[in-house]
């Protein structure tokens, strides 16, 4: 699915910020604690929404003091201190505005680590989004994305999930994409960063080169169909045919391409993609397939494997299982 990214809809940020105020009031209690684990669990952009207004708050309430100190910013008497961060989420905008354009009056630049961008793709979507510098980012399923321009630098985190980024180029502003396992640092390039599980990196490059530096281990510079991966402490780098760089790649159309892949790979993409827990027994997992399968057919996929393999699909409560027959 390709389309410009919208805002955030009204009623997701008034849950948002109705949940930044309770948490900032303290302790939930248990009842609370599962609703609003319900919440972040009904909408993948729930949490980055929720994480924006909290973010805020705590700026908000550091800030603030500073800025009335400083006399940018007037405090009327004790009675009207009703902190910004407990309003509505309407009037709680009008005040934090009020404030951020006091910071910018002032001529600081006590909020520009705000000025973040945040992409959320839920399960069994995909989009593409063109970013600010003229880079386009297309995202798989259950993707979470910051991007923060941050001095000299275009910064992107990629919290979980697989994205392509097409780099618009800028040798005076490198384009960084952090993840919790490293970061990949180009000038202007394609390739894909994908980080599903954790502890786990996989960055294939199509065009121009990268330079990718794990967490706490040295860089490793990627030419086009070069392929870094790092799986828990196992890490390398290696070169692919073009028949595995378009396997890599298949899911910005929407399927799997399965040229050969290991049963249990195959499995992986499509458990992922739909968030369901897929197991191939280790008598069946290493079985090769063939053909293309489309990302969003979970059962015709099923249904064209046990055609394919010697196997027989077991469905049973959330787990499907794949077994030898």
């Amino acid at each position: 699915m390709q389309n410009d990214y919208t805002p955030v809809p009204p009623q997701m940020e008034d849950e948002a910020a109705a949940w930044a105020a309770r948490l900032d009031r303290g302790p939930l209690t248990q009842s609370e604690s599962a609703e609003l684990q319900v919440w972040l669990d009904a909408h993948a952009a729930h949490e980055p929404c929720l994480s924006a207004y909290l973010t805020l708050n705590a700026r908000v309430k550091t800030e603030v003091p500073k800025l009335v100190k400083a006399r940018v910013l007037e405090v009327p008497d004790e009675g009207a201190r009703t902190p910004v961060w407990t309003q509505p989420r309407r009037s709680w905008l009008v005040a934090a505005s009020l404030v951020l354009a006091a910071a910018a009056v002032s001529g600081g630049a006590l909020f520009r680590g705000l000025s973040v961008r945040r992409l959320a793709t839920p399960q069994g979507k995909r989009d593409s989004v063109a970013l600010e510098d003229g880079t386009q980012v297309e995202l798989n399923a259950r993707t979470l994305l910051d991007f923060r321009p941050q001095g000299g630098e275009r910064r992107a985190h990629l919290e979980r999930g697989e994205a392509f980024f097409s780099v618009a180029p800028d040798r005076t502003r490198p384009f960084v994409v952090q993840t919790r396992a490293g970061s990949v640092r180009v000038t202007g390039t394609a390739f894909n960063v994908r980080v599903d599980a954790p502890g786990r990196l996989e960055v294939t490059v199509v065009h121009g080169s990268v330079e990718v530096t794990p967490d706490g281990s040295t860089s490793y510079v990627l030419a086009p169909n070069e392929q870094f991966a790092l799986n828990g402490t196992i890490m390398g780098r290696r070169s692919l045919r073009d028949s595995e760089t378009a396997a890599v790649l298949a899911w910005r159309e929407g399927r799997v391409l399965a040229e050969g892949m290991p049963l249990s790979s195959a499995l992986e993409r499509m458990a992922y993609y739909h968030n369901r827990e897929l197991r191939a027994d280790p008598a069946v997992a290493h079985l090769r397939l063939g053909g293309s399968f489309r990302l969003d057919d979970l059962d015709g996929f099923l249904r064209d494997v046990q055609q394919a393999l010697p196997v027989l699909v077991l469905r049973g409560g959330e787990v499907i299982r794949l077994v030898s027959r």
